[in-house]
């Protein structure tokens, strides 16, 4: 119907199954219709719950699914909770699938750490490291 991109937001989904089957009807969708993807990924101050941890994931399916360079992320704040150990391998993932992340700082700030009585995180998408890593960022 004249959609230019597919998109997602599969954290809010109920579990972590549904969410990979969001990600996954998402793929098919862009792939029968020839078009790219774009999700709301990893948007949290933590990674403790795997629907908050998708970006693994969906490096791996763009990969599989042939569509290097063809899928965003935005927000991906999760990551900022890793240490650079357990990050690097996630990096690494988004570097080679191609996947282009879109940092949203306005909002992120806002929102992250609501729930911090001290120190209150600012919940930003890495973006130094992701650089670092040699993955495209934006900023929106």
């Amino acid at each position: 119907m004249g959609a230019d991109i597919v998109g997602g937001c599969p954290y809010n989904e109920r579990n972590w199954e549904d969410t990979q089957r969001h990600i996954d009807m998402c793929f098919k969708l862009a792939h029968k219709h020839g078009r790219d993807v774009d999700f709301h990924a990893d948007f949290a101050d933590d990674t403790s719950d795997q629907r908050f941890a998708a970006a693994s994931y969906i490096a791996n399916k763009a990969m599989e699914a042939g569509y290097q360079g063809r899928v965003s992320l935005g927000h991906v704040t999760s990551l900022g909770a890793l240490t650079s150990e357990e990050a690097k391998p996630v990096f690494d993932l988004l570097r080679k699938a191609n996947v282009h992340i879109v940092t949203l700082p306005a909002t992120d700030v806002y929102l992250g750490g609501r729930k911090d009585e001290r120190n209150q995180r600012r919940g930003l998408t890495p973006v130094k490291a992701l650089r670092q890593a040699g993955v495209n960022v934006a900023y929106s």
